[in-house]
């Protein structure tokens, strides 16, 4: 009796510190805590500008670049512009750049199989492969989302990567990673007069907490914006 009684004490402490362990990845990716850039090339032709500090805003240590698509067609570089990859890749060692995938949709689009993202993301696996652990994490930018197709894509296990993703009009708050996922406040549009990104009086935004702020570089707040998280920049120039 006093085995089953140590093997049940043990079972729970192990189901605690689980519980924690994944606690503590859900709400903070320490990977992501730098200012970063977005940047959506058309190819291997420009591919290599998203490595330069934008017109505006703040100096980034970071880029979310477009990596997979969503639909029937989720990495469009892998037959028709394969050089893509490799200039990623000597741009990020060239500059010391964090590089996150993005990946943008919509409500009207496919919803994304996250196997085939992760594929898209990692190539073949092979170190030969320019795409081996090219990427630090994924940048999640879907918007005007039911919560039915929420639902339906919140388990980004697949992927094997740290996520995160945006807090706006339509967009999921529940998302599972196990390699932690965190949530960006799109403070432009308008946003950026509103809470929490006119005056950082909350962390929260739509009932999660947000882990950094996107500021756009059209709209760039006169005043002075949030501090007491890392800022990342929207737009291209």
């Amino acid at each position: 009796m006093k085995y089953i009684h140590l093997i049940i004490i043990l079972l729970g402490l192990c189901i605690i510190l689980k519980y924690s362990y994944f606690l503590h990845k859900e709400g903070f990716i320490e990977e992501a805590q730098i200012p970063m850039r977005t940047c959506y090339p058309s190819g291997s032709a420009d591919v290599a500008k998203c490595f330069t500090q934008p017109s505006k805003g703040k100096n980034v240590n970071g880029v979310y670049i477009t990596a997979a698509k969503v639909g029937k067609n989720v990495c469009p570089w892998d037959g028709g512009d394969p050089a893509y990859w490799d200039i990623v890749k000597k741009r990020k060692k060239e500059t010391g750049f964090k590089v996150w995938g993005l990946l943008n949709m919509t409500g009207t689009d496919p919803l994304p199989a996250w196997k085939n993202i992760a594929s898209c993301l990692k190539g073949s696996g092979d170190n030969s492969d320019s795409r081996y652990k090219l990427f630090d994490g994924l940048l999640i930018d879907a918007e005007h989302l039911s919560p039915e197709q929420c639902n339906k894509i919140s388990d980004l296990s697949y992927l094997g990567m740290p996520t995160l993703s945006t807090i706006g009009g339509g967009t999921c708050q529940n998302f599972r990673n196990p390699e932690g996922h965190g949530y960006v406040a799109m403070c432009y549009d308008g946003a950026e007069k509103k809470i929490p990104c006119s005056d950082c009086s909350s962390s929260k935004m739509k009932g999660v907490d947000v882990q950094k702020y996107m500021y756009s570089i059209d709209q760039w707040p006169n005043n002075n914006v949030c501090s007491n998280k890392p800022i990342d920049v929207y737009g291209t120039k």
